[in-house]
């Protein structure tokens, strides 16, 4: 696994002398949780931007080609209703 520069929440670069270092891990293909609504899903951790990867019943989604939809934090809103008992499989990166 790559080594990520420490960011705080808000992006900014946490200093050298500061002791809050976060390392990155990496999550393959976790299975978002649905909300009930088929739209919004859950993730067990904060997403770091720019990081996911998302995979609607088994086949990857392009953003504006596949799908489109907002990663905030830990959650997954997709714009429109995705299918019945979708299957949302996600890899990506947070911090611990």
């Amino acid at each position: 696994m790559q080594a990520i520069q420490a960011q705080s929440p808000e992006g900014s670069v946490f200093p050298e002398s500061d002791n809050r270092a976060a390392v990155a891990h990496e999550i393959i293909g976790e299975v978002a949780t649905d909300s009930g609504n088929h739209k919004a899903f859950t993730l067990s951790h904060a997403v770091i931007p720019g990081t996911a990867r998302v995979y609607l019943n088994g086949i990857r989604q392009v953003v504006k080609l596949g799908y489109d939809c907002t990663i905030d934090g830990d959650t997954i809103v997709f714009s429109d209703t995705v299918d019945p008992a979708p299957l949302v499989l996600v890899d990506y990166r947070f911090y611990k």
